[in-house]
This record gives C-alpha cells, sequence and structure tokens, in this order.
C-alpha cells in the first residue's frame, strides 16, 4: 500500500493533471508497466464507427480522453478515420484507427485515438460528410 502525505501529494499536481489519480500510486521502478500519457477506465460500452459509409458496432473495452479499445467483427483499417458514436456514454468525435488484430474468427480488437476532445451527443439526429482528398488517401471530416 502506498501512503503519501500532503506536500508529496501538492509537489506532483502536475503529474493528475496529465496522468490521472491512478498515475500518482504507480510504481516508478516497474519499466513493464502501462506508459500512456492518460488513464486507461476498463469499461463496457456499446456504439458504433462509421467507416466509408458503412456502420460498424462496437463494444468498448476501455476508453481514455485520447482514445478508445474496441472489439468489433469487422476488420478495421489502420490509419483510417472513423466517425465515433458511443451510445452508452452519450459520446461522439473524430477518430483515427490505430491498431486492429484478429481475435479468432470473425472477431478483432482495434485501438482508436481521436482526433479531438470528444463530443456530448444530444438528442436528435446529426449528419456530417467524407470527403476523399484529390489524393485519395485520407478523408477529410466536413
Amino acid at each position: 500500500m502506498c501512503q503519501m502525505n500532503l506536500s508529496t501529494l501538492t509537489s506532483r499536481v502536475g503529474e493528475i493533471f496529465s496522468a490521472g489519480l491512478a498515475g500518482l500510486f504507480a510504481d516508478d521502478s516497474d519499466s513493464s508497466g502501462d506508459r500512456r500519457a492518460y488513464t486507461r477506465v476498463k469499461t463496457r460500452f456499446e456504439g458504433s464507427i462509421d467507416l466509408e459509409g458503412q456502420r460498424i458496432p462496437v463494444g468498448g473495452v476501455d476508453l481514455h480522453r485520447a482514445g478508445a479499445g474496441i472489439r468489433t467483427e469487422a476488420q478495421l483499417p489502420v490509419g483510417a478515420l472513423v466517425f465515433f458514436y458511443g451510445k452508452t456514454h452519450r459520446l461522439m468525435g473524430w477518430a483515427t484507427v490505430r491498431w486492429c488484430s484478429s481475435r479468432g474468427g470473425s472477431k478483432y480488437c482495434a485501438g482508436l485515438e481521436f482526433c479531438s476532445a470528444l463530443m456530448r451527443a444530444e438528442a436528435g439526429s446529426w449528419r456530417f460528410s467524407y470527403v476523399r482528398s484529390p489524393q485519395g488517401a485520407t478523408g477529410i471530416p466536413v
């Protein structure tokens, strides 16, 4: 169990903002630990992603302010721009597929990196368009 006094806590305020509270209690000598800049929260959620006009249902594995881990039945191309909608938490925004790996059969796990902070999905309907750039390499949300 880690004990921390008030002066130690106040001296590490910068770490609280960058890594979250869980980062304060991590053992610095553990080189095998998670080195992400943001603390991931293991959580289950339901949602979908839109990829080139196709809506794909996803289930959430973990979530943090910079990205999410998801499960899906579709293989996702690494580097693809997708529109993420987290139905359970009512959050939405653009993301890039950072990795995608097979979990056997038609099951995949993927990591998304959000392009900016997620927005609250308000009641009602919303639309977006996905336009190919002239080079055809990447899409541009409009």
